[in-house]
């Protein structure tokens, strides 16, 4: 690990302890999106803390290192991942409406750009679709 990773991991475990489910969540994700910017995983954290425990075989399909982003998509993969998050079984209700307002707005034109909270949740649900093995 680089001291950049160290450093990063050091602020973001202590979050962990949050009672709030959705700071947990977020901390979560942003812990393992730090490992997967160096090719780790949550198994290469594990080993760092204990090295004399079991190495976990990896699997061999791995998931996106870095899930897409809404903001970084052209139009049309844009247009992809929505038809396919749409179709997803696991979406909540609340879900389910944002993304296919988005997905409304979008076939309509190129310009359309959604509030950054839509964004950040469409992320959020693009990152879980990936971790899922999802593809556009």
């Amino acid at each position: 690990m680089t001291p950049f990773l160290k450093a990063r991991l050091g602020k973001l475990i202590p979050l962990l302890g949050s009672d709030k489910d959705g700071e947990v969540l977020a901390t979560a994700r942003a812990i393992v999106t730090a490992l997967a910017s160096e090719g780790a995983d949550l198994h290469d954290l594990a080993a760092s803390v204990n090295p004399n425990a079991s190495s976990r075989i990896k699997p061999t399909r791995r998931a996106f290192s870095v899930p897409p982003a809404f903001d970084s998509l052209t139009h049309f993969e844009r247009r992809a991942w929505l038809d396919v998050l749409i179709d997803a079984e696991w979406l909540t209700p609340f879900e389910r409406d944002t993304v296919e307002e988005v997905r409304n707005r979008v076939r309509l034109g190129q310009c359309y750009d959604p509030h950054w909270r839509k964004k950040r949740r469409i992320d959020e649900l693009l990152a879980r679709a990936a971790a899922k093995g999802v593809r556009a």
